[in-house]
């Protein structure tokens, strides 16, 4: 993780970011070791600033991820879990709540707790997962209180994020190219936008 200031004015030779604001050179402020990760795999940061983070858990080859550990603000590792088969999906917290989320390539979606890193709940998405995660927090304008997961049979299944209890699933058209769900899933206000495998947004 790293940190950007602002460097002021607009003179030749700044560095400019993508919003058209000039940026400073970036300073390290965490710096932690996890093992190799599955390619397309993030992070995910939670409201108290911990990290966590896909980390590499034998038996795995070099490429891959099978677990997460919870990384303090500071890089000091607090827990972690390892999973059956590899994590191919990013992770994703609940910004209101206890838990956060980590699926495997088995279709195995696992709600830990953000404190302990025990299990609170286990949901079974039937398909390999590789979509990264989309916790809905309570008050979102469409699903608040769901988990998003998108699964390579096409599925994209909305699982409360409480208890894991399923709440709806939608079957990707194949005609549309979400015959496979690949890319993460958006809430906007009434609806989800999610990806398939061949880049089209339904």
């Amino acid at each position: 993780a790293s940190s950007c200031g602002g460097t002021g004015g607009g003179a030749g030779g700044e560095r400019w970011s993508e919003l058209g604001g000039p940026v400073g050179e970036p300073t390290i402020s965490l710096s932690v070791t996890t093992g190799p990760w599955s390619p397309g795999l993030s992070p995910t940061i939670l409201p108290s600033g911990s990290v966590l983070a896909p980390s590499r858990f034998p038996p795995c080859d070099p490429l891959c991820s099978r677990g997460a550990t919870l990384f303090t603000p500071t890089g000091d590792p607090l827990w972690s879990f390892n999973t059956s088969s590899p994590v191919l999906s990013s992770p994703a917290a609940d910004p209101r709540g206890p838990y956060v989320y980590v699926a495997d390539y088995s279709g195995a979606v696992t709600a830990l707790s953000a404190e302990t890193g025990g299990v609170v709940w286990q949901y079974s998405a039937g398909s390999p997962i590789s979509a990264p995660l989309t916790a809905a927090p309570s008050g979102d304008a469409c699903c608040g209180g769901l988990l998003l997961v998108g699964t390579e049979g096409g599925m994209l299944h909305a699982v409360g994020l409480g208890d894991g209890s399923a709440r709806w699933a939608y079957r990707g058209d194949e005609r549309l190219g979400t015959r496979r769900v690949t890319g993460a899933a958006w809430t906007v206000p009434g609806g989800v936008l999610f990806a398939g495998w061949n880049g089209f947004v339904t």
